[in-house]
C-alpha cells in the first residue's frame, strides 16, 4: 500500500470520519454537501474516492471521530509555546500533523462535551476544530505542498487547563434549528417512524455493531429533536435494542450514546422530505430525448448488445413516470450482473442513478432503505416519490451467513407492486406494528453467480456486463466535466414524464394496448415488466415501439439461456442428479421418494461446477436449504431406509422442474 491507502485504512480502522475534498483544495467538490453529518460507515462507502490521490481528504472532528484539534497557524501568530501555555505549562505528547503551510494540527481525545469551533479565541493564531468542523488530513496537498504526519504518537487527553478554556468558547448557533411545534401530525408521525427504524436497525445488528449503533443513535436523536420525544427514553430504547443484538459491552454503549447526543446537538440535520415542486412543461421531441440518453449512456458505459442501451433509456424514463402517474403500478428492478472484475457494474449504476435522480447505497440496513423510500433525504432538490435506489455489491449482502437478510429481501420484493406494504414492529410498543410504503424502482449490481434471491431476480431486467476490450473502452466519467450532461438529461426526462402523465385515462389506455401487444411475446411477470417499460416507448413513437419489441424478443429468455440464476442452476443440477445418481451414494441418503440435504450438497456441484466455489468450506446442506426456501420448499426429517435425515421429498421438485426448466434436455440423462 502507498502512503494514501495506508493512512485511509488506518483512519477508518480507528473510526475516524473522512470525506473527499476537491483536488488542490480545502473544500469539498462542487455540488456536494452534508459531509459533517457523516459517520465512518459513510466514509467506507467512498473509500475509492478517498484512496484516489487526485482528491484531498477531510477529517471530520468532534464526537463522530472521537477527537478535537488545536490548529496552530504561524501566519497569524500561532506557536507551540502558546499552546503549551494554554495547557498550563506542559504540552503532552500526542498525535500531530504538519500542515502544508508549516502549521500544526494537534489532536486530542474528545472530552465528552460539545467542543465549539473557533478562530483565534484561545490566542492569536490558535484555532479549535471540534464538533461540526473538519481539518485537511495528511497525504493531501495544496500547490505541491503536502500535509504530513509530524508525530504518530497515540492521541491523548487534553490537559484540564486547556479543556477549561475550550469549554468556555461560545458555540455559534446552528443553521438548522429543529422546531417540533411547527410539524404537522403527519410530519411528526413520519419522523417517529424513522426514529423507530433506527432502533429496529440496532436490534438487527446490521453491519459492524459499534459503527451501526453510533449511526442509528445519531439519526434517532436528530429525529427526536424534531418530534420533541424525550432523549433519555430514546437512549433507553437504543440500549435495549443493542442488548437484543447480542451486544455486551455496556460501557462502550454509554460512550457511543454520549458521542451521538453531542453530534446530534452540534450538527442537527434539516431533513427535506421529497419536494412537491412542479417540473417545467416539456416542449421537446420525446424520441430525440431518448436518443440523446442512449448516446450519453453509450459514451460512458460499455454494453455488448445495442438493445440494452434502449432498455436503459426507457427504464430511466419509466422511473420518472412512476412519480406522476399511479396508473403504472409496477416498479421493475434492474440488475447489472457479471463475474468479471472491471466490467463496469458500479459505473452503470452510478450513471443510471443520475438519470433517475435516485440514491446509490452500499450495504444498507433495512432502516436506511425504508427511510429513503419514505422520502427522508437531506437534499433540497430531492425529486418526488418514489425515489429509485441502487444497491451496489448486492451479492455481498447475501453471501454472509451471519447476516439476517430477511427484512431487506421483504422490502425489495414487496416494493415491486404499488400499494404493497411491509410490516415492521413498533420498537416503542411491541403490541403495535407499523406499515411502510416501499414501492419504488431498485437497481442493483452483483456477481453473476451470487446468492441473489430468486424472487428479486424474477422481478428484474438482468443486464449481463462484460469487460470491454481496449479499443471498446468507453470514455472515463468525471463529475466536474460530465456531471451536468446527466443532470440536464435527468431534468428533461422528469419534465417529459410530468407532462405526459397528466392524463390518467390516456396512461391506462397505453397500458392496455401494451399488454395486448406484448402478450404475443411474453406472459405472466415478464408481461408486467415489459408492459411497464412500454409506456415511455409508446409515448415516444413508432421507432421506440420497434426498439422495445426487438429488445423484448431478444431478452425475454435471457434468464433461461444467457444467464441462469443460482436457483435455476440449482434446480437443473438436482434434476440431473435425480436421473444420474452418485455412484458412491449412501443408502441412507437417497431413495426413489426422498433425498437428504447432505446428498444434494455432495451431488449438485458434480453437475454445476459454480456451486463448488460457494462458501469458505464448500457447498453444504445450509446452501441447499437456503436455495430451496426461495421456492417454498422447507427442509424436514424424511424416511430413507432405517434413517431419518433432514432432507426433502422428490415430489416437491417435480413441479419446480416443470415450471422453471421445461422439458428435460437430452444432456440431462447420461447413458452409460
Amino acid at each position: 500500500m502507498n502512503a494514501r491507502t495506508t493512512f485511509v485504512s488506518a483512519a477508518l480502522e480507528r473510526g475516524w470520519v473522512l470525506f473527499p475534498l476537491a483536488h488542490n483544495s480545502k473544500q469539498p467538490p462542487e455540488g456536494t454537501s452534508g459531509h459533517l453529518a457523516w459517520t465512518v460507515l459513510d466514509s467506507r462507502d467512498f473509500v475509492d474516492e478517498l484512496n484516489n490521490e487526485h482528491n484531498n481528504i477531510g477529517l471530520v472532528t468532534g464526537a463522530s471521530s472521537g477527537l478535537f484539534v488545536v490548529d496552530v497557524d504561524p501566519k497569524h501568530g500561532g506557536s507551540v509555546d502558546a499552546v503549551r501555555q494554554l495547557c498550563g505549562g506542559a504540552l503532552p505528547k500526542t498525535r500531530t500533523f504538519r500542515t502544508q503551510s508549516g502549521g500544526l494540527h494537534i489532536l486530542f481525545n474528545h472530552p465528552g462535551f460539545a467542543v465549539a469551533n473557533s478562530v483565534g479565541k484561545l490566542a492569536p493564531g490558535i484555532d479549535v476544530r471540534g464538533d461540526g468542523g473538519y481539518i485537511v488530513a495528511p497525504t493531501s496537498a495544496i500547490d505541491g505542498r503536502t500535509y504530513e504526519v509530524e508525530d504518530g504518537a497515540e492521541i491523548t487527553n487534553a490537559p484540564s487547563a486547556l479543556l477549561d478554556k475550550v469549554q468556555r468558547i461560545e458555540r455559534p448557533a446552528s443553521d438548522v434549528t429543529p422546531e417540533p411545534g411547527k410539524l404537522t401530525e403527519t410530519e411528526r408521525e413520519m419522523f417517529r417512524r424513522w426514529l423507530n427504524e433506527s432502533v429496529q436497525s440496532v436490534s438487527e445488528k446490521h453491519g459492524e455493531r459499534h459503527d451501526n449503533l453510533f449511526r442509528e443513535a445519531l439519526n434517532a436523536f436528530r429525529c427526536a429533536a424534531w418530534t420533541g420525544d424525550d432523549w433519555d427514553e430514546v437512549q433507553a430504547a437504543l440500549e435495549e435494542a443493542y442488548k437484543v443484538s447480542g451486544g455486551e459491552d455496556l460501557r462502550d454503549v454509554t460512550k457511543v450514546m454520549r458521542d451521538a447526543r453531542i453530534a446530534a446537538e452540534t450538527t442537527p440535520k434539516d431533513y427535506t422530505p421529497a419536494c412537491d415542486r412542479v417540473p417545467d412543461t416539456f416542449t421537446g421531441n420525446a424520441a430525440q430525448l431518448l436518443d440523446d440518453v442512449v448516446a450519453l449512456l453509450r459514451r460512458f458505459i460499455y454494453l455488448e448488445d445495442e438493445r440494452w442501451y434502449h432498455v436503459l433509456a426507457l427504464y430511466a424514463a419509466l422511473t420518472h413516470m412512476l412519480r406522476y402517474s399511479e396508473s403504472i403500478d409496477i416498479a421493475p428492478r434492474l440488475g447489472f450482473l457479471s463475474s468479471t472484475p472491471g466490467s463496469g457494474k458500479s459505473i452503470a449504476q452510478e450513471r443510471m442513478m443520475q438519470l433517475c435522480k435516485g440514491e446509490l447505497m452500499t450495504d444498507p440496513s433495512p432502516a436506511a432503505i425504508l427511510r429513503l423510500q419514505q422520502g427522508m433525504i437531506a437534499n433540497e432538490t430531492a425529486p418526488a416519490l418514489p425515489i429509485p435506489l441502487s444497491l451496489d455489491e448486492i451479492d455481498n449482502l447475501y453471501a454472509s451467513k451471519q447476516q439476517d437478510t430477511g427484512s431487506t429481501t421483504a422490502i425489495l420484493n414487496t416494493g415491486y407492486r404499488r400499494g404493497a406494504k411491509v410490516i415492521r414492529a413498533d420498537q416503542n410498543d411491541q403490541q403495535k406494528a407499523i406499515a411502510y410504503e416501499c414501492f419504488g424502482p431498485i437497481v442493483f449490481g452483483g456477481l453473476a453467480k451470487a446468492r441473489i434471491p430468486e424472487a428479486l431476480l424474477s422481478r428484474s431486467f438482468l443486464v449481463q456486463m462484460v469487460k470491454a476490450s481496449p479499443e471498446e473502452n468507453p470514455e472515463g466519467y468525471r463529475r466536474r466535466k460530465h456531471g451536468q450532461l446527466f443532470d440536464d438529461a435527468a431534468t428533461a426526462l422528469e419534465s417529459w414524464s410530468y407532462t405526459a402523465m397528466q392524463d390518467d385515462d390516456n396512461v391506462n389506455d397505453i397500458l392496455d394496448d401494451a399488454e395486448e401487444w406484448l402478450s404475443v411475446f411474453v406472459s405472466g411477470r415478464d408481461l408486467e415488466l415489459w408492459g411497464a417499460l412500454a409506456v415511455p416507448a409508446i409515448l415516444a413513437g413508432d421507432v421506440w415501439e420497434k426498439r422495445l419489441q426487438d429488445a423484448c424478443e431478444a431478452f425475454k429468455d435471457a434468464a433461461k439461456t444467457d444467464y441462469e440464476t443460482p436457483g435455476v442452476l440449482f434446480l437443473r443440477a438436482t434434476r440431473k442428479l435425480y436421473h444420474n445418481p452418485l455412484s458412491l451414494q449412501d443408502v441412507g441418503d437417497v431413495n426413489d421418494r426422498n433425498v437428504s440435504g447432505a446428498y444434494l450438497a455432495r451431488g449438485v456441484p458434480t453437475f454445476e461446477e459454480s456451486f463448488s466455489k460457494w462458501g469458505k468450506d464448500g457447498f453444504d446442506a445450509s446452501h441447499v436449504r437456503d436455495l430451496l426456501k426461495e421456492f417454498g420448499v422447507r427442509v424436514a426429517p424424511v424416511r430413507i431406509g432405517t434413517k431419518t435425515p433432514r432432507g426433502y421429498k422428490w415430489s416437491d421438485f417435480y413441479p419446480l422442474w416443470e415450471r422453471y426448466l421445461g422439458g428435460i434436455d437430452d444432456d440431462e440423462v447420461i447413458v452409460e
